[in-house]
């Protein structure tokens, strides 16, 4: 609204300013139906939520409206985090759907940033104990599952090579899981594990602590579950702040939250008697 009205301003101060008034409301009631529709919007997506056992909160304020596919059409998002929170398989989870507007473009267009994580506090891992499987983009998987062991040694060169790669997997943790949930968890390149093999080897890197923690939660009924059943491409941290599934997608349909939960609920109950 700020905007609409700083350009009105100009308008007014300009040649066109005959024009400015008629524009002006056109514009005016052109924001009108936006809201409602948003508003429109939004409550029936609380209302789709609720009828599944979900709840859902939009995002603070109007922000930009952003033009997505929803089923067979489009429908404009507000952009920031859409939340839904539940309980499934005894597993009380949150959601945050999160879409921002590309950089420099306006209401209807294109999508930003975008990602979909769902948590869960129902089991934390102890002390600094951790567990992340990256989940492998296809354009990289066969460079990254080709990369030598890191470095063994503390020489200059082996110190460097391993300082390079931790900050990179960090870069990309931090990305996918965000600094809250990556607080407490010291992730380093050194900790990579080599003892996944087969399918699971191919779609994912496995880093942990150690070894035994990485075992413990990951037995061969859990990795096949995983990926026989994961709705999206997901990647997971398990930590001393719960557990997290991630995905670069923009996931906002009831039904497809309502996949992802049942999901994840039964992962984590998998981990809990790991």
């Amino acid at each position: 609204m700020e905007q609409l009205w700083l350009q009105i301003q100009g308008w007014i101060h300009s040649p066109y300013a005959p024009l400015a008034i008629p524009v002006a409301i056109v514009l005016f009631i052109l924001f009108l139906r936006s809201r409602r529709a948003m508003e429109e919007s939004r409550q029936k997506m609380k209302e789709n939520a609720a009828s599944m056992g979900m709840e859902y909160t939009a995002p603070k304020g109007q922000g930009v409206a952003i033009g997505v596919g929803i089923g067979a059409g489009r429908a404009s998002i507000s952009e920031g985090a859409h939340t839904f929170t539940g309980k499934t398989n005894g597993v009380e989870w949150t959601v945050k759907s999160v879409v921002l507007a590309e950089a420099g473009t306006h209401s209807g267009n294109r999508m930003g940033k975008q990602y979909t994580r769902w948590s869960s506090e129902d089991f934390k891992a102890k002390g600094q104990d951790y567990l992340i499987l990256m989940d492998l983009p296809e354009n990289m998987k066969k460079e990254l599952q080709a990369q030598p062991k890191a470095p063994a040694g503390t020489g200059f060169l082996a110190t460097m090579a391993n300082k390079m790669a931790t900050m990179a997997f960090n870069m990309y943790a931090n990305g996918y899981f965000g600094k809250s949930q990556m607080e407490g968890t010291v992730f380093d390149q050194t900790h990579r594990q080599y003892w996944p093999t087969g399918a699971f080897a191919e779609n994912y890197m496995v880093f942990s602590s150690n070894e035994s923690f990485s075992k413990k939660l990951l037995d061969a009924d859990t990795m096949e579950f995983i990926l026989k059943n994961r709705p999206f491409e997901f990647s997971f941290l398990i930590n001393s702040n719960g557990i997290m599934a991630s995905c670069p997608l923009f996931v906002i349909e009831p039904e497809k939250i309502q996949t992802i939960s049942k999901f994840c609920s039964e992962l984590a109950n998998k981990i809990k008697k790991g």
